[in-house]
């Protein structure tokens, strides 16, 4: 083998090492990441997987807000309840975008968002995946005192009730981890995250599947419309493990590289990986 094609295999092999020291440590995959920093198209995917959302309206479509959790801007979503009619509809609107978060699609499945509510009567969804039966969806429910809740069933007990009481005028993160869902129906797991309170262990009992699709700031089947802001909601396939939800929570920029690597990797340990390739490619011109 001449010289030439030497150090060609030795470049492939110290890339193939870069590619390795960034790669998916349990194979999660994240197939959505919405920063709401676009204000000329609020719906855009950052994934990488071009699942841009779309705008339903049911009477009031949701907008870019300047206000967002870390410098940049958010969605903001005006839903309100008829108190005349007591029902949702003509009084909200969602952003729904094309990922299938049904359990029978993601037994296993990993979601989140930031949320500052202005409103929490009659039940509000971040997200959902529900179409009315009881399927996935995190938010603020009615039927447990206006507390931070999730589905967990759907049949009863359709509901998790967090105890934990919304309020206005800061972020607050919200999202949960979801193991082995709808293969086995009452030995899926989920785990809810609310702000730095951890609920572990719920028991789930999904048999159904939900919409097609994923609403934030509303029921996937209508209704329910959030009123506040949303940012940065991610959805990933696979369970990410509860200390890579507490790196999201803390760095939440830098979800991308969180859920490929399992961590948060440094910069050093590539460049490191980088430099000694480059002094064998070195060596061998010499």
């Amino acid at each position: 083998m001449n010289s030439r094609h030497l150090t060609h295999r030795i470049l492939t092999r110290c890339l193939f090492a870069l590619v390795l020291a960034h790669a998916s440590a349990d194979g999660s995959v994240l197939r959505g990441w919405y920063k709401f920093d676009n204000s000329n198209n609020l719906v855009l995917d950052s994934s990488g997987h071009n699942n841009n959302g779309t705008l339903y309206n049911d009477g009031i479509l949701p907008i870019y807000s300047s206000i967002g959790m870390g410098g940049g801007g958010s969605a903001y979503f005006g839903g309100t309840f008829n108190t005349s009619t007591f029902n949702f509809n003509g009084g909200g609107g969602r952003i729904d975008v094309p990922i299938n978060t049904s359990p029978g699609t993601m037994s296993s499945m990993t979601w989140g968002a930031w949320v500052d509510p202005l409103q929490f009567d009659h039940g509000r969804f971040i997200l959902s995946n529900d179409l009315y039966n009881g399927n996935r969806f995190i938010g603020i429910d009615d039927r447990v005192g206006d507390n931070y809740a999730a589905a967990i069933a759907n049949q009863n007990p359709r509901l998790y009730d967090t105890g934990v009481d919304p309020s206005s005028g800061s972020w607050i993160f919200v999202g949960g981890i979801y193991e082995n869902d709808y293969s086995s129906p009452g030995n899926g797991l989920l785990t809810m995250f609310v702000g730095d309170q951890v609920f572990s262990d719920i028991a789930t009992h999904f048999s159904g599947n939900g919409s097609a699709f994923t609403s934030i700031g509303g029921n996937a089947g209508g209704e329910r419309y959030w009123n506040g802001y949303i940012d940065n909601v991610f959805i990933v396939e696979g369970a990410l493990s509860r200390s890579q939800m507490n790196l999201i929570i803390n760095n939440p920029t830098r979800i991308d590289e969180i859920v490929a690597t399992g961590a948060i990797p440094e910069p050093s340990s590539l460049m490191l990986v980088a430099a000694a390739c480059g002094a064998v490619v070195l060596r061998r011109r010499k």
